[in-house]
Parts: structure tokens; sequence; C-alpha cells
């Protein structure tokens, strides 16, 4: 009779013994190296999260067969047997555990834990502007803890792949380091100068991005209306081009309103003086005319009383009468 025996294997759904650990700080980007045998060369490699190895290849994030796949990509170096995983643009949700794995046909496949940790950057990115020509003044943190820190600015659009400008000592300068921060003056800006920085004392842990944009003078200097005056002076303007253009016609008209107001206003003030001389004349005439007059009334009005006298007197005392007479003719 034969009998059957059935052997239950219960395996733990965890990995591993041993678990890479990797810090970066949010905004930047991190490498995570994954290393595989001899035999693995030609297989499948795969990168998920979790700790979870059963589950791992199916909700695999990237995998050899798509080696681009939003931020993250996977690069794989079959003669030092080492895949990589590449991390762009960290946040703190990017925080946790993760497995680097490889496919085999038979039996179970191969992993390596890896544990990351994203830390949040102590200065936030920032923009900056500068004058072509010019100098313009970076602010860079500095962690004073490790003395063997070397400060750093590059240039480039990911913090682990940029050209370091600090070899250039003649533009680039680096100016009051302190224990939390740290100063790079750029001398003389250029329009190539323009881009994405990165600055810091450690690479990883402690730097910041800076956006530097570089303004030339002709920009401002395009908009200024001073030159379309300049052009109408050295170019005299058309009865067409002073209708199209309503600035230049201003320009004409407004002087020659002010002129003729000035004009007009001179004539008003002669005619007034005019006016005011004449009837001064006429006042000093008819003063005289009525002194003149009045002199004469009175020399009249004497006569009359003095030949009322003579009335009177003749009628009084005829003796008189010719003596009377005789005065009123020497009177007269």
């Amino acid at each position: 009779m034969w009998s059957f025996q059935i052997v239950f294997f219960i395996l733990s759904d965890r990995c591993c013994d041993t678990v890479n650990k990797i810090q970066s700080t949010e905004e930047g980007s991190v490498t995570i190296s994954c290393s595989y045998d001899s035999q693995s060369v030609d297989k499948l490699k795969f990168f998920c999260r979790g700790t979870r190895p059963s589950t791992c290849r199916q909700q695999a994030v990237i995998t050899s067969r798509n080696t681009q796949d939003g931020r993250f990509r996977l690069s794989d170096d079959r003669k030092s047997r080492i895949f990589t995983v590449t991390i762009s643009t960290l946040s703190l949700k990017d925080s946790g555990s993760y497995l680097c794995g490889v496919q085999r046909i038979s039996g179970f496949d191969v992993f390596s834990a890896v544990e990351l940790e994203v830390k949040e950057s102590c200065l936030k990115s920032y923009n900056i502007s500068g004058m072509e020509g010019r100098p313009v003044t970076l602010q860079c943190p500095n962690s004073g803890q490790h003395h063997d820190n070397k400060t750093f600015l590059c240039k480039g659009d990911q913090h682990n792949n940029c050209t370091d400008m600090m070899e250039n000592q003649t533009k680039f300068k680096l100016l009051n380091v302190s224990s939390s921060c740290f100063s790079v003056i750029i001398s003389e800006l250029e329009a190539a100068d323009a881009g994405t920085y990165y600055c810091g004392s450690d690479s990883q842990l402690r730097f910041i991005k800076i956006q530097l944009a570089v303004v030339s003078p002709h920009q401002t200097s395009s908009v200024t209306p001073i030159s379309s005056a300049e052009q109408v002076t050295s170019q005299p303007p058309t009865s067409s081009s002073s209708s199209d253009n309503p600035d230049v016609s201003l320009f004409y008209i407004l002087p020659a309103v002010f002129a003729l107001l000035l004009i007009l206003t001179f004539v008003l003030l002669l005619v007034l003086k005019s006016k005011s001389r004449i009837k001064q004349v006429d006042g000093t005439n008819g003063n005289v005319l009525n002194s003149a007059d009045s002199d004469e009334e009175t020399r009249i009005n004497d006569i009359y009383d003095l030949q009322e006298d003579v009335v009177y007197m003749n009628s009084s005392s005829p003796n008189m009468l010719s003596h009377d007479n005789d005065i009123y003719n020497n009177i007269l």
C-alpha cells in the first residue's frame, strides 16, 4: 500500500539579512547600486518598493527591459556586474524600503535590500537675476559639522552630475565663509552664465538649488520713449507720418499753441495799456476846461453883480449915475 508524505515549506516573505542604508535630500537625486553574480549577467534586473520578494517583480517601478520610467532610470554594467537605479527630484515621500532583484529561471529570485531616507533640505531653492556685465552674489549653506567638507558650486540640471565652477577662481570667488553659510561672487556676468546651480558643503545632505537669470542692458533701454523722439528729430515728419504717430503731432502742435497764446496775451496788454493812457489825458483836459469855464462864469457873475449895484445906486442917487457909469466902463 502506497503512502504519500506532503511537506510544506513556510517561507517568510521578507528580505534580507543586511540592508544598505542611503540618505539624500529632497529636490536632489540618489543612485542605488545593486550587485549580482556571474550567472545573472543575462537575467532580468528589476527594482521595486517594499520588503516583499513575492510581489516585487510584478510591482517593479523599473526593469532592465524598460530602463527609463519617469523619475527612475536603470543602467546595467555587465563587466562589473552591478546595475544602478537613479531616482531624481526626490521628495520626502520617497523615503522607505526598496528591493533590488534578479530573476532566476529556476528557484527563487535573488534580492538585496535598500533603506532610503530623504531629508528635508535646510534651505529651499531660490531664483536670482543679475545684470549682464555686473557681479552677482550667491548665498550657499555650510554644515559646519565636518571640517573636511569641501564647499562647492556647480552648474547643471542634476546636483550629482554638474560641472564644478570653483576651478575658475578668477570669475567665481569664495567669500564670507562661516559655520552656517558662505557666499560666491560671480564677476562680470555673461548670457552663458544663466542656468541652474547647486552649492553647499555636502553634496548629499546640505546643498541648495539656485536658478540664475542674466538680464541684458539692451532689454531695459529698448522700451524708452526717447528713441522715437530722437528719430523724429533726425528726420522731419511729413503729413502722413505725423498723422500716423500721435506723439509726433503733439510734439509740434503744443509749442505752436503756447506761442500763439503768448502773442495774444501781449497784444491784449498793449491794448489795455493804450486805453488807460487815453483816459488819463481826457481826465486832465476835462479838468482844465472845467476850470476855465468856472473862471469865466465867475467873472460874468461879478459883472452882473456890479450892474445890479449901479442900477440900485442910480435909482437911489441920481447924481452919482454918471460917476458909476464911468466905473462900469473902466471895468469892461
